[in-house]
């Protein structure tokens, strides 16, 4: 109707367990003031502003929280090669993370809309993931490759078998 606009979940639901639905309401919230700042009090002048920049704001956490969904194997969905690398990347980040708090900090800053996705790919932070990223880690097992990894208590590791990658053990 003329003069409203939705905002917030009334134009983006996002998945609770991102924690993202308030910061991107709040920012559309800032693209409302933008908007009204440049004067432009014709209902649809004001509307198509405002959409245009809130779409902006959608934009980097919704493929956040998609990306995040398509890496879980039970949710259906296409995962074209681009999705598959980034996911593959994010994980690995995410491993580094644990060790290196630069790499921590730097995803950190992106899952909270401080910094864009694109940081997650500077030289250094990309050096550490590389560095840090190591293996993948199922419960008490150790993935290198195809082998499975047990770490017993004595820190010592024994050789159970075979696993497809991306398999569980």
């Amino acid at each position: 109707p003329t003069g409203l606009l939705a905002m917030g979940d009334a134009i983006t639901s996002f998945n609770p367990i991102y924690g993202q639905g308030m910061t991107v309401a709040a920012c559309e919230a800032l693209a409302l003031r933008q908007a009204l700042r440049l004067g432009k009090r014709d209902d649809h002048k004001l509307a198509r502003n405002f959409f245009r920049e809130a779409a902006r704001v959608i934009d980097i956490p919704w493929q956040l929280a998609v990306g995040s969904d398509l890496a879980l194997p039970c949710v259906r969905g296409e995962r074209p090669l681009s999705v598959r690398i980034i996911n593959a990347y994010i994980a690995r980040l995410r491993r580094a993370a644990v060790h290196d708090a630069e790499v921590a900090v730097a995803f950190q800053k992106v899952v909270h809309l401080l910094e864009r996705p694109p940081s997650l790919f500077a030289p250094g932070i990309v050096w550490r993931v590389i560095r840090h990223g190591g293996a993948v880690r199922h419960g008490g097992a150790v993935r290198h490759g195809g082998a499975v990894r047990h770490t017993v208590a004595s820190g010592s590791t024994s050789r159970v078998g075979q696993a497809a990658p991306g398999q569980p053990v």
